[in-house]
């Protein structure tokens, strides 16, 4: 069957306004499956048909720097509505496994069905979408090892590690169970709401949480990820900041144009910049 992108002898200008939309598309969209596995933004494209916004490409940099070693502990701060969740929860952790689907992830939400909700949807993905399979052929699910809710396992081409117990991937709530897992790396997404960030007493439990069950968790050279909203001094995302420990993305609003209404702090020794337009 002849395509509009294989049907050369066709000039352009023999084409409708719509064919050459069409056209247009089915080109862009070849383009990204191509780049998808070294591209963040064109994964996000190709397989999860989510165009990036301008303001969520700092993000996708600072995730690419990451996933590259550049440093190893990344903060997001922004406001509910910029799409964090899907950028650091879903698209990202996705991306990572195909390329690492011998790792270990862990996910945590500030609720158990949202932490479900973020897993079933990278689950589905890896299971169901041809697109993903077409950027990272071989990687599937192992369903003989588990592949439920709470955690699930993928293999590769060369399969699974001997000794691998624990789970490519889980997602918990706030405050739910992480015993006995040891994760390359952690992505914690709003970690607290406005009413536990106001609580003196359930911020500080959440924060003990957050020290001993999860980053204790993680291994010596495991990385991890902060993204959430700016409560009220001394929450989570705050007291992040304050260590100067991480690369920190503050975003105070979604702009108009291309210009990125945010602010970088970078901690000393670590030389990656964002290259987008960022207004500090």
């Amino acid at each position: 069957m002849t395509t509009l992108i294989d049907d050369y002898s066709r000039s352009p200008m023999t084409l409708s306004d719509a064919e050459l939309v069409e056209q247009h598309r089915m080109l862009r969209k070849l383009q990204d499956r191509k780049r998808a596995a070294n591209s963040l933004s064109s994964l996000s494209r190709y397989v999860f048909q989510v165009e990036p916004a301008h303001h969520h490409l700092i993000w996708i940099e600072a995730l690419e720097a990451l996933f590259a070693g550049e440093f190893r502990r990344l903060l997001a701060i922004a406001p509910p509505g910029h799409a964090k969740s899907t950028y650091h929860s879903i698209v990202f952790p996705t991306w990572y496994l195909g390329h690492n689907y011998n790792h270990t992830l862990i996910g945590v939400t500030t609720t158990e069905g949202l932490g479900r909700l973020y897993g079933d949807t990278v689950r589905t993905v890896v299971e169901q979408s041809r697109e993903f399979a077409a950027v990272f052929p071989g990687v599937v699910p192992d369903k003989v090892r588990g592949w439920g809710q709470t955690g699930f396992f993928v293999k590769g081409p060369r399969g699974r590690p001997r000794g691998q117990k624990d789970a490519s991937m889980i997602f918990t709530g706030a405050g739910g169970p992480v015993i006995g897992r040891r994760a390359d790396g952690v992505i914690i997404d709003d970690a607290v709401d406005e009413a536990t960030a106001r609580s003196e007493t359930l911020l500080e439990q959440r924060k003990v949480w957050i020290r001993r069950s999860v980053f204790s968790r993680l291994k010596p050279d495991g990385w991890r990820i902060l993204a959430g909203t700016l409560w009220a001094e001394g929450d989570v995302v705050d007291s992040a900041m304050q260590t100067g420990e991480y690369v920190t993305i503050h975003m105070a609003a979604q702009s108009d144009g291309n210009v990125v209404d945010a602010d970088v702090w970078v901690p000393n020794g670590v030389s990656w910049r964002p290259s987008k337009g960022v207004q500090a």
